[in-house]
């Protein structure tokens, strides 16, 4: 997903994986469904990761696991 537009839109998570480059906010991830589509409400981008807020869902995501929706 473009990391660098923060404009609210829909995004589809595509991957639930955890690894150790993933940051913080991994433990949300049982919140998501693959191949749902959601609202991006707000972005951060940090030194080790981007993590994402979503309307639908209350926590923060990784970025990698959500594409843009076309």
């Amino acid at each position: 997903m473009d990391i660098f537009n923060s404009e609210p839109r829909k995004i589809r998570c595509v991957d639930v994986y955890d690894c150790a480059m993933c940051g913080n906010g991994t433990g949300d991830r049982d919140k998501l469904e693959i191949g749902k589509e959601y609202t991006l409400a707000d972005i951060n981008i940090g030194n080790w990761a981007t993590m994402i807020w979503l309307e639908e869902l209350e926590g923060s995501f990784n970025s990698v696991w959500f594409d843009e929706v076309e």
